[in-house]
Order: structure tokens, then C-alpha cells, then sequence
């Protein structure tokens, strides 16, 4: 049975398909892979296999959907919009010839191959650097606190020339 940690595909019959695979991913994904960027959030994915060379295979994975994040200014979990997509290079043969860091191989050989990794990647390099919400938006008390050590801030700052004229 596949964890939901885990989203395995065979790459040689994945390749021979016409069609892209689809799945949908939601909250129990982003718990089970193991990271704290994202919360939670519902994603449909398609994926599609190509050959490109005898066991050389190129997945293009294209997600869409929303996910869960930290806002960075108050912390309350903030909706973002997800578009994304993204190839990864899997090579199927013995990894010992893959010289290239940008080509994978699969863990233990073989034509099955864990794209989870990569589906989270893919979604987390899509979002902004700065995730916040609009500010009348924000949680009005860490708004408010956070104007609060900006005016303290400024009040201890001194003015250029002051500290020359004492």
C-alpha cells in the first residue's frame, strides 16, 4: 500500500500512456511529506511521462489549486492560488553514470519513481517570497503590535547631526 507520503509511478508505463496522469492532493499530503512551509491545501496535478532516450525519462508535472501558508506578518494562515509547472529528469539506469545534479534517479533502481518530492517543490517555488495577506486582512492585535515597535524603533533612532551637537 502507498503512503500518502509517496506518489509512485511507473516511468516506462506512465511514458507509453497518450493521456497525463491525474491526482489530487489535499491537507493529509502536506502533513505527511515532512516539511512546515505549507499547511495544508488541495492541489490537481497532471503529470506526464516522456522516453527521451532509452531509460531517460522527462516527467512534466502541472499543478493547480490553493495551499495553506503562514501569512509573514501575522501568522494566520493565509489561501494562496497555485499555477505551476515544472520537468523533472529521471534517469532509470544505474545512477552510477548520472553525472548531471539537475537528473534523478529512483531510490532502489527500477522504473518506480516518487514524485511527491518533486510536486511539493514544484508548488513551494511558485509562491511569492513575501506571503501576506491585504492588511486590513492581517490579525488586527499583530498589526497593531507590530506598529507599535516600528514607532519604537523610529523613537530611538537618532537624527543625523543630533549626537554632533551635545
Amino acid at each position: 500500500m502507498q503512503r500518502a507520503s509517496e506518489i509512485l509511478i511507473d516511468l516506462r508505463q506512465a511514458s507509453k500512456s497518450e493521456s497525463a496522469l491525474q491526482i489530487s492532493l489535499s491537507d493529509d499530503f502536506f502533513t505527511a511529506i515532512g516539511q512546515d512551509e505549507i499547511s495544508g491545501g488541495h492541489l490537481a496535478v497532471n503529470i506526464l511521462v516522456r522516453e527521451q532516450a532509452y531509460e531517460c525519462f522527462v516527467v512534466n508535472l502541472s499543478v493547480e489549486g490553493e495551499v495553506t501558508v503562514p501569512c509573514d506578518r501575522c501568522m494566520e494562515a493565509l489561501v494562496m492560488p497555485i499555477e505551476a509547472e515544472g520537468d523533472v529528469k529521471v534517469y532509470a539506469g544505474d545512477s552510477d553514470y548520472v553525472t548531471d545534479d539537475d537528473v534523478k534517479t529512483p531510490i532502489g533502481g527500477g522504473y518506480k519513481y516518487d514524485l511527491a518530492w518533486d510536486i511539493f517543490e514544484t508548488t513551494l517555488l511558485s509562491l511569492p517570497l513575501q506571503r501576506v495577506h491585504d492588511i486590513e486582512d492581517c490579525n488586527p492585535e499583530m498589526v497593531a503590535m507590530l506598529s507599535r515597535e516600528d514607532d519604537e524603533e523610529e523613537d530611538g533612532l537618532e537624527q543625523p547631526g543630533e549626537a554632533d551637537e551635545e
